[in-house]
């Protein structure tokens, strides 16, 4: 799903991304949950927890996924940062289930594999 707009409250669940692309100067603000945030190119990610936020700082691929079951997240585009644009693209899916479900078991060895989303 392709969505263009300014702000929005998104839910991510257990499996689900948000990739941001061209999104720099955005703010991504944790409301609930933990966010895993990732950047195309960069050594190392970024937690961000409940109340805190985080500047894509380039317009490199950003994703964002729930480190735990769920997450709620506020997105909210910097125009002044984005030339010409008053609207942020960006899009969700699951296809990153495989790649998050191996990170867990890294991350959380004693989790349950058994448990589904």
């Amino acid at each position: 799903m392709l969505i263009d707009i300014s702000q929005a409250r998104l839910q991510l669940g257990r499996g689900d991304h948000l990739r941001l692309r061209g999104a720099g100067g955005t703010q991504l603000t944790t409301i609930n949950g933990i966010a895993w945030i990732t950047v195309d190119r960069e050594t190392g990610d970024t937690l961000v927890s409940a109340g805190d936020s985080y500047i894509v700082a380039s317009d490199r691929t950003v994703l964002v996924s729930p480190l735990f079951s769920s997450l709620t997240l506020d997105v909210k585009a910097a125009a002044d940062a984005m030339p010409g644009a008053e609207r942020l693209r960006f899009s969700t899916g699951a296809w990153l289930r495989t790649r998050m479900e191996a990170m867990l078991d890294v991350l959380m060895p004693s989790r349950s594999h058994g448990e589904k989303a």
